[in-house]
């Protein structure tokens, strides 16, 4: 393999590994929990006029019109509708999980979602039962092992002699991405994204009150 040949496999390989933030036109976030373009899609907006940069990254790659900088967080130059961060998110097990910090909330104890133990098996359980009138909604639901939702079945918890751990809330976007946003995935995420995914207090969530920097 030639030199040349080699180099552009590299540049190739940079290109369509990038992954570049992108921001709304007043700088917040676009998406929740955050919105990216891959590398020639990025690239193309750039040549278009779409994104502006705001943190170039430290990768280039060549053309015949010379040298260019991949960026690391651009922004649209032209205001959209973006994710309402104050917005109440869809009841989902992803989303409730994140709610309820992955444990269960009767016994406390850590749950995986998809795993084959029931005894550690994420499951959305109905506080008061379906069949009993009870609504498939945030202030309804909570994160429980699946050994415990079955044993519950159509009973109350205090039927069922279980002890909720707090009651459920309705949580914002925000309050979703503040619990998503562990130290584990800050640090797998380019630090120049850093500074565009700080969350500060507010007291506009009935949850606990976040909302995007």
């Amino acid at each position: 393999m030639s030199f040349q040949h080699w180099w552009r496999r590299t540049e190739y390989t940079i290109l369509t590994s990038h992954k570049t933030l992108v921001l709304n036109a007043d700088g917040c976030p676009l998406r929740y929990p955050f919105h990216y373009m891959s590398g020639p899609r990025t690239m193309q907006a750039l040549a278009l006029g779409r994104i502006e940069v705001v943190t170039p990254s430290l990768h280039y790659i060549h053309s015949a019109k010379g040298r260019h900088n991949l960026p690391s967080v651009v922004r649209l130059t032209t205001q959209v509708n973006a994710a309402d961060f104050n917005r109440k998110p869809p009841l989902t097990l992803a989303n409730l999980y994140l709610r309820d910090g992955g444990v269960c909330q009767y016994t406390g104890k850590p749950l995986r979602i998809g795993s084959p133990n029931l005894a550690v098996k994420a499951t959305i359980d109905h506080v008061q039962p379906r069949a009993r009138g009870g609504l498939n909604a945030w202030q309804n639901v909570v994160l429980a092992a699946a050994s415990i939702n079955y044993a519950k079945a159509c009973r109350t918890p205090a039927e069922a002699k279980l002890v909720l751990r707090r009651p459920p809330q309705i949580p914002t976007q925000a309050d979703l991405f503040a619990e998503w946003l562990t130290a584990d995935r800050l640090s797998d995420i380019p630090a120049d994204w850093h500074p565009h995914l700080k969350i500060v207090p507010t007291d506009q969530s009935a949850f606990g009150g976040w909302q995007p920097a």
